[in-house]
């Protein structure tokens, strides 16, 4: 679990009444928001982090047009929508998660949604198999949402793509867990800030999940 953007690791629960909360509260659901709402994943992921839900996962897939039959077997109404361009699968975890995203869209086209934890692993695994989409590098920028803003990812992207007009081509999720992967991402400003201000800067990117858009 994350407390205040420091990723802390459970082994055990001190009574059984404490694991049978913690059971309850953590739910699996998964939305995959295909390609014609892309540009809305701001707002859906806001929605489902307002309703307490925690992201566990954000990455953009595509799914090559070959695959329109094989993806009508598991998903007859969305294939033909899913190979025609990007989408983002989203993983989250929370409080009866599949009865918020219910509630939360109860029968929109543009997204396919979960309705329990079996479906949502099932979900995962198709999206898993399809490839990460790719931003041309000439016409492209980054934004690294760090551990401390990833409960306000979906007001960020919403941010960026509604109010500052950017366009949502690659999302991609990641934990630098270790101080070696932080220190080499921040490399570059090693001679140009402070020691003290450098290292503050690792410890808090490898404190837990970033988000790289």
């Amino acid at each position: 679990m994350t407390v205040y953007s420091r990723r802390l690791l459970l082994t055990a629960y001190a009574d059984d009444a404490t694991a049978k909360y913690m059971a309850e509260k953590r739910e699996e659901a998964f939305v995959l928001v295909k390609p014609r709402d892309l540009q809305r994943v701001g707002r859906v992921i806001a929605a489902m982090q307002a309703e307490g839900m925690t992201m566990t996962d954000v990455t953009t897939v595509t799914f090559d047009a070959t695959r329109v039959e094989e993806l009508s077997t598991a998903l007859p109404q969305h294939a033909r929508d899913l190979v025609s361009g990007t989408s983002c699968a989203i993983r989250a975890m929370g409080k009866d998660a599949n009865a918020t995203l219910d509630r939360m869209l109860p029968s929109t086209a543009n997204v396919v949604r979960s309705m329990d934890e079996l479906h949502a692993r099932a979900l995962s695994e198709i999206s898993a198999t399809g490839s990460r989409a790719r931003a041309s590098s000439a016409n492209s920028a980054l934004c690294l949402v760090l551990p401390s803003g990833v409960g306000n990812l979906g007001v960020i992207i919403d941010y960026l793509v509604e109010k500052k007009g950017f366009e949502l081509v690659n999302v991609r999720s990641m934990a630098m867990n270790t101080r070696a992967h932080a220190e080499s991402f921040y490399s570059v400003y090693v001679d140009a800030l402070p020691k003290s201000d450098v290292a503050l800067m690792v410890e808090e990117l490898s404190s837990g999940m970033c988000v790289a858009l």
